[in-house]
């Protein structure tokens, strides 16, 4: 597959691979007009982070961590009907990818959060993609990613 360049405003022009471009079909909350992203790798290599990069908006890209990378009693489970949205099935589930949006106030690492309570479904199968609010109390839109020692 031949590369599209993208330029953003983090990464300046990169060439990505068509295919690995995943659609959210109603959009992200609070962004429901930004549908199409790309996963990044650049700068995190051997970390369990990565970055979501739009790629019609230069400007906008999320920081993501795997979940079970950081928490590891993370557990969620997809519904029906969001299953459906992403054209999964039970026998596709080693493939979906479950990540994290991570939030750095004032660019201060160790002031990390992750919004466990609404979690990014990704299916590569179908390249489909969509955020989905849990209804689980036990997690947070901002639970620290670090263990804030003395505080």
């Amino acid at each position: 597959m031949i590369p599209t360049q993208l330029q953003t405003t983090r990464f300046g022009a990169i060439a990505i691979d068509p295919s690995l471009i995943f659609t959210f079909p109603t959009g992200l909350p609070g962004f429901p007009a930004e549908q199409r992203f790309t996963l990044l790798r650049i700068g995190l290599e051997d970390t369990p982070f990565i970055w979501m990069q739009s790629v019609t908006n230069p400007d906008l890209c999320f920081l993501l961590v795997d979940p079970t990378a950081a928490f590891t009693n993370y557990s969620v489970d997809l519904s029906p009907t969001d299953a459906a949205q992403l054209e999964w099935t039970k026998e596709q589930e080693a493939a979906l990818q479950v990540l994290c949006i991570v939030s750095v106030p004032d660019g201060d690492l160790q002031k990390a959060t992750v919004n466990l309570k609404a979690p990014l479904w990704f299916n590569p199968a179908s390249k489909l993609a969509l955020q989905a609010i849990l209804d689980n109390d036990d997690y947070s839109i901002r639970y620290p990613l670090f263990a804030q020692g003395g505080e």
